[in-house]
């Protein structure tokens, strides 16, 4: 059976929340989300942990490209698995968005705490990793404490390859 190609779209934001991120995890990346080439709603492929509702309120959602600062650089990395994993860890993404799983706000200091987390929210690449590191046995690895650019690091010693760079 041939294999499948998880895409996850790593952003460095332009805005005053992704400088703060950025800055507290001392990297450029400072959000995450996957592609969802199947989605149900053709204009939007991203899955991902996203403010509504002018911030107030943010939630695992589908979005589009739309939602980011116009000049925002970002970049698709390509992982290859299996079909049956791909479609394990696809199937909890797509989850997260129909019960539109809170946003983590307080989980963002767990990068540099390694705090606990709330189990019933996650950040960006929280939510990313979660689903990933416990389909692929990654037991080392505590999602509250990965914050974008980690994950941007695990994709790649996990073989995950750059295919697509663009800006908004």
């Amino acid at each position: 059976m041939l294999p499948r190609y998880l895409e996850f779209v790593q952003f460095q934001g332009i805005g005053a929340m992704s400088k703060i991120i950025q800055g507290f995890s001392r990297d450029k990346d400072s959000h995450s989300a996957v592609l969802d080439r199947e989605s149900i709603y053709p204009d939007k492929q991203l899955i991902e942990q996203w403010p509504h509702n002018g911030g107030v309120k943010s939630w695992m959602d589908y979005n589009n490209y739309s939602g980011h600062a116009p000049g925002t650089p970002y970049q698709v990395w390509s992982l290859e698995v299996a079909v049956d994993d791909y479609d394990y860890i696809m199937g909890q993404y797509r989850e997260s968005a129909r019960v539109k799983k809170p946003y983590d706000w307080a989980g963002i200091r767990d990068f540099g705490f390694r705090g606990d987390g709330d189990p019933d929210k996650t950040f960006c690449s929280e939510e990313m990793i979660m689903h990933l590191a416990a389909r692929m046995g990654w037991d080392t690895i505590k999602p509250v404490t990965i914050h974008p650019g980690a994950f941007r690091n695990i994709l790649q010693a996990a073989g995950a390859d750059p295919t697509i760079s663009g800006i908004v």
